[in-house]
């Protein structure tokens, strides 16, 4: 009988595992794509250094840095890329990265250095600022662009990308150039705007152009750019408007629009809109418009036009609240249908406008000079109603103050063209120029350049305090739980699916039962069924209002609800015990 030796037989097991090791290691080494790890590089004017030896820990600027070329072509997830100071000639694309990044964690980030000032210019008549077609977890900021066609392109299902303190700008002067300046379109969603400047996008020859800022395309039933987050942003200087908002499901908040006198024709400045919805649902619609000043539309240089408005509502199910609209010569928002250059009849209907403030709309006196119809738009809000087209919008709880109307002082705040009192549409339980609301400020000489000019808080004695309306009532039957149906829920948010944004805080909207202090926040909102769903248990009874939450018995009229403040503590400190004094 043959006897193995077993110092052998392992010997020979060993042999075979290191053979298996040593081509596992060249799979992971040759064969298999490479893993880039994050890292830092520099950028500058005159670079000309190569991607390897641009990555370096320690700033590095001039030639000893790469091109912007370079970085856009080789950049990958994590890597994080410093613009030193200067100019830029840019004569394609600016920031346009040819990869994308893999998660909020891992974005490829481009960065203007420390403080210094970072320009791109665009030398070409098709040159963008930055271009983002189909990027995902993109972050550009603390960069300045301008002279661009379009100084910010975010295109093709870009997602997840962020932009953020960055300055845009480009008076043209000529027709070459895009109708629209910076741009969120075709299925871009999830992307963040925010703490930036766009302006000075348009121009006019006796006739208005141009747009600074826009969501979406207004003529298209299929774009699906959606759940795109907007704010604390400054837009100003737009040739026929400033911003506008189509899209879908898309959050426009705490901005401020102004569009004062700014372009020169024959020797006059002039202006336009501050804003424009419009669009065909359901690709164009259900846009939430938060908390905003909304300011100081100018006199257009069109023969048959009056002069600027803070907005026309050409589009449907969209929820505009918590804004200011003040000192616009026209009106304040003017709801109509649209067709704009060709196709269907937008429709402006189902929107919910309510807990706005209106101060000092229609102010123009050179509508007197102007055709004749010019003069029913003068004033706060027209609804130009339509029994098809222009109807069941619903305007509750704003307060009015100080509106004018330049040719007819008896016609009301709220006006339709079609009769004095709006026949379509629901107006209701508004503060209708009845009595000084006492806001805390609003004296001085107006400046469009400070947004934070006026103060429209109520004063602690103001008649506008506890003085609205409940949104819509339940009409489930009287119970408790976490979820509900109400008469109306188009007035409520919750979130649509916004929270996925890590770089901000998007929730539902808060609200409160009419008769209770408790609040809660909505999770979940069902259109078609009215049914609202909450992350508190809530006890009800049917017929019972409800709104956003509120301070004291309701809610206020206007944009902001009067907090009462916290009285100082005057309580005497109590006497020391079980003190021994040696």
């Amino acid at each position: 009988m043959k006897i193995q030796n077993p110092n052998l037989k392992m010997k020979n097991n060993n042999i075979k595992l290191n053979i298996i090791l040593t081509l596992m290691i060249f799979l992971v080494v040759f064969l298999l794509p490479k893993i880039s790890l994050a890292a830092t590089y520099w950028i500058s004017p005159t670079g000309t250094a190569t991607w390897a030896n641009c990555q370096s820990e320690t700033p590095l600027e001039g030639t000893a840095a790469c091109s912007l070329n370079t970085a856009n072509s080789n950049a990958s997830a994590g890597d994080t890329i410093y613009l030193r100071g200067g100019t830029y000639s840019i004569s394609e694309n600016g920031i346009a990265p040819s990869n994308n990044g893999s998660s909020y964690s891992k974005r490829i980030t481009y960065s203007g250095y420390g403080d210094e000032s970072v320009i791109l210019t665009g030398a070409s008549p098709s040159a963008q600022g930055i271009y983002l077609n189909g990027r995902q977890y993109i972050k550009v900021t603390k960069i300045s662009f301008t002279h661009f066609t379009h100084p910010m392109l975010i295109t093709g299902g870009s997602q997840y990308n962020e932009v953020s303190y960055c300055d845009f700008s480009y008076q043209y002067s000529n027709a070459s150039a895009d109708w629209v300046g910076s741009r969120i379109r075709s299925g871009s969603k999830y992307n963040h705007i925010h703490h930036c400047t766009f302006r000075d996008y348009g121009w006019h020859d006796g006739d208005d152009h141009g747009v600074v800022f826009g969501i979406g395309i207004e003529s298209s039933t299929s774009d699906g750019t959606k759940y795109n987050l907007v704010e604390y942003n400054t837009f100003y200087h737009g040739g026929h408007h400033v911003v506008e908002v189509n899209g879908s499901q898309n959050v426009f908040r705490y901005n401020y629009v102004h569009n004062e006198p700014s372009f020169l024709y024959n020797g006059t400045l002039y202006g336009n809109r501050s804003m424009f919805f419009a669009g065909l649902m359901p690709d164009v619609g259900r846009n939430l418009i938060h908390g905003n000043r909304i300011a100081y539309g100018g006199e257009t240089s069109e023969s048959d036009q009056c002069g600027g408005s803070g907005g026309t509502l050409s589009s449907s199910y969209n929820i505009l609240r918590r804004n200011i609209f003040y000192k616009c010569l026209l009106y304040g928002l003017y709801f109509t249908t649209y067709m704009g250059s060709s196709g269907p009849v937008a429709l402006s209907t189902k929107n919910y406008v309510y807990h706005n403030t209106f101060w000092n709309n229609g102010i123009t006196a050179t509508c007197q000079a102007k055709p004749p119809w010019h003069g029913s738009l003068t004033h706060a809000i027209n609804l130009n109603e339509n029994a098809t087209y222009t109807k069941d919008n619903v305007i509750k709880n704003n307060l009015f103050w100080a509106n004018v109307n330049a040719l007819n002082t008896t016609r009301p705040i709220v006006v339709s063209n079609s009769s004095n009192l709006p026949v379509y549409n629901t107006v209701i339980n508004n503060f209708n120029e009845t009595s000084d609301p006492k806001f805390v400020d609003i004296s001085g000489t107006p400046d469009p350049t400070n947004q934070t000019q006026f103060n429209f808080n109520l004063q602690s004695d103001s008649p506008a305090i506890d003085g609205g309306g409940f949104l819509t009532t339940i009409i489930s039957p009287s119970g408790s739980g976490t979820s509900f149906t109400v008469e109306d829920a188009n007035y409520f948010f919750d979130g649509w699916g916004l929270s996925v944004i890590a770089t901000a805080s998007v929730t539902g909207d808060k609200i409160q039962l009419q008769g209770q202090t408790t609040t809660a926040t909505i999770t979940s909102v069902n259109y078609s069924t009215n049914t609202i769903t909450v992350d508190t248990p809530l006890s009800w009874t049917q017929g019972q209002g409800i709104s956003l939450a509120y301070e004291g018995s309701a809610p206020d009229y206007g944009a902001y609800e009067y907090v009462e403040a916290t009285p100082p503590d005057t309580t005497p400190p109590a006497a020391p015990r079980n003190l021994t004094i040696l």
